[in-house]
């Protein structure tokens, strides 16, 4: 028999473990929700190869209480199909197909209630050749595919679209998209479709700043109006102050109109980012090399240039996109249309906490300015998202002048204090 110290230290190490479970490998779930509508999302990161993984996410039926089109897809150059999930409407509802390599799967004659939502987890073991399924915490029975080969490493994720352009894209609303190298418990799924709580070792946690999307998913209004004519000179400093938190940033997009010198050039530095002892921790400069226009690009100290040929007094719409933590590429857009992009070594997150500035090069947190690098001429509409800009949302902005309406930074004059020091 135990003796009592025994038990109590017995209880004591399982209260401790149960409350380190509870407390270090549980999170609530991620609450990135996007509206399908002939749009789609590529992950932006990659993933290893998967004998076993579970995957979860929200969809929402349509007023027929139907899931039609591709909902995800997962393909390499040598496996179009290396998972494939999609809904076809069937006689007394809809068919949802399952492909995992060679091997697919039908589930029959599927319907909800009208706009419901709906917790779909999958859990693939491919040691097993068994795909089990879960819907709103409910556990069904297994599908059976013996052959079927771990999910292959570094192939491309994609929401609501297959590389098979002939298959119909999912519209309406998915939410919650995540993926474990594991099986999840029945326990564990029903505390995420109960209690909004995941366990917290995902290695996919599709959010707005880790996915490029294509088309329009955000609603837009028309952008929050700035304008700001600077003049620098050897007498005066001329530039506007951001007054508003800086927010840390994973990935990012910053648009603004810049008029051009006589000469094709961008006058000067359009906007810099400096926080702690990190100067051009974001920073776009414009340059004359031997006579040619250039755009420096500096992230987190680390700089290159985009070679520019643009006419001379004339605004054009610039946007820069910041995918720090996956590809570690800044992608240039100009009025709208791709025109460069650059790859940095070494990125991360942008810490928050800064200082934001137009029209002047940092040299320290809110000052130490470079006057040679001092901007000369016309800044409008200086926003910046916390995610990457889709094509079409950055061709809005420079065709329609309408923006998505998530921004986290906006020059609008409630926000900022322009200084002109002489």
């Amino acid at each position: 028999m135990m003796g009592a110290k025994t038990c109590e230290a017995l209880f004591l190490v399982a209260f401790v473990l149960s409350f380190y479970v509870d407390s270090s490998f549980a999170k609530e779930c991620n609450a990135s929700s996007f509206n399908l509508d002939g749009g789609y999302l590529r992950y932006l990161g990659t993933l290893p190869e998967l004998p076993v993984f579970t995957l979860c996410r929200y969809f929402e039926a349509d007023t027929d209480g139907l899931v039609l089109g591709v909902m995800q897809s997962y393909s390499t150059d040598k496996q179009l199909n290396a998972f494939l999930n999609y809904g076809v409407k069937s006689k007394d509802g809809f068919d949802i197909h399952l492909n995992i390599g060679d091997q697919r799967n039908v589930i029959r004659n599927m319907k909800f209630p009208a706009n419901s939502g709906l917790l779909t987890c999958q859990i693939f073991d491919t040691v097993e050749g068994k795909i089990y399924r879960n819907l709103n915490g409910n556990s069904g029975p297994p599908l059976i595919m013996n052959n079927m080969k771990a999910l292959p490493s570094g192939g491309e994720l994609l929401i609501g679209k297959s590389r098979n352009d002939s298959m119909d894209g999912y519209k309406g609303k998915v939410s919650g998209i995540m993926i474990w190298e594991r099986k999840l418990s029945d326990e564990e799924i029903v505390a995420i479709m109960n209690n909004n709580v995941c366990p917290d070792d995902t290695i996919v946690d599709i959010q707005l700043d880790s996915v490029q999307p294509y088309g329009k998913f955000i609603q837009q209004e028309e952008c929050k109006s700035s304008d700001f004519t600077l003049a620098n000179s050897d007498k005066t400093v001329h530039y506007v102050e951001y007054t508003g938190a800086a927010p840390s940033l994973r990935s990012a997009t910053i648009c603004a109109w810049v008029t051009t010198a006589n000469d094709g050039s961008v006058p000067g530095t359009v906007g810099t980012y400096a926080a702690g002892d990190e100067i051009d921790l974001i920073s776009s400069i414009g340059e004359i090399i031997d006579g040619v226009p250039y755009l420096q690009v500096g992230v987190k100290g680390i700089y290159d240039r985009i070679k520019l040929a643009l006419e001379g007094n004339t605004e054009y719409s610039f946007c820069l996109a910041y995918d720090n933590m996956f590809s570690k590429k800044v992608y240039a857009y100009l009025n709208g249309d791709y025109v460069a992009e650059i790859q940095f070594e070494g990125l991360g997150e942008i810490p928050a906490g800064g200082k934001i500035i137009i029209g002047q090069r940092q040299g320290c947190v809110g000052g130490c300015f470079d006057k040679n690098k001092a901007f000369n001429g016309r800044i409008r509409n200086f926003s910046i998202w916390a995610r990457l800009l889709s094509i079409e949302e950055m061709q809005d902005i420079a065709l329609s002048n309408k923006c998505p309406i998530d921004d986290v930074v906006d020059m609008t004059p409630s926000n900022v204090i322009v200084h002109k020091v002489k």
